[in-house]
């Protein structure tokens, strides 16, 4: 979190007010992307009428006018499930996020980001992914989006290199992502020398 913006915006701005301006402005907003992989939802008031719609959903919608509010952020809780007859915890939660950004400064706004969130447990023939969100965020696009097809593709599957092959050749919704994370190679190289933000 300390690379997201800089500590004066972080200590006086909201999460929901960076959620509103992704929507209205199209930037490439971390939190978003890191919340979308979290399968989160927000509540909106419009007048009297509210809701509560995902994360995805109040992406693809208009951006809110003057008469609607976003209430609140709700991130679900995942309560790791205990192994029949054992105190044991099968199920493990797999969570990692990455951003690409012009240099010098780190917490500028990416060019490039990414969060993945996977739910695995052990299985007599390996590690069985139960869920995965893959999703990506970059600089000239909408807003952040998941990689649906691969998501579908290895959910339900016991990982190997074979498998995640297979992944690799899967088209992403997004093919502009691949493009301009070709184009931002050099940036991540270096990046990954100056320790800013990259593994």
């Amino acid at each position: 979190m300390d690379k997201i913006a800089s500590g004066f915006i972080r200590n006086s701005a909201s999460i929901g007010g960076n959620l509103v301006m992704a929507q209205r402005n199209y930037f490439p907003s971390d939190i978003a992307t890191l919340l979308l992989a979290l399968s989160s939802s927000v509540s909106i008031l419009t007048g009297r009428k509210f809701e509560k719609i995902t994360l995805e959903q109040f992406f693809s919608t208009p951006p809110l006018d003057s008469k609607s509010v976003l209430l609140s952020v709700h991130i679900p809780y995942w309560e790791p499930i205990e192994s029949s007859g054992t105190n044991e915890y099968n199920h493990r939660l797999l969570f990692e996020t990455y951003r690409v950004v012009p240099l010098p400064i780190c917490n500028a706004l990416p060019y490039l980001n990414a969060t993945f969130s996977t739910k695995i447990s052990s299985h007599k023939d390996g590690v069985l992914v139960n869920s995965i969100q893959l999703v990506f965020g970059a600089y000239g696009v909408k807003h952040s989006t998941s990689a649906r097809k691969v998501e579908e593709h290895l959910t339900g599957k016991i990982l190997s290199l074979d498998i995640l092959a297979e992944s690799n050749q899967i088209k992403l919704q997004k093919a502009r992502m691949i493009v301009i994370s070709i184009k931002f190679k050099a940036d991540i190289a270096v990046l990954r020398k100056t320790g800013c933000g990259i593994k």
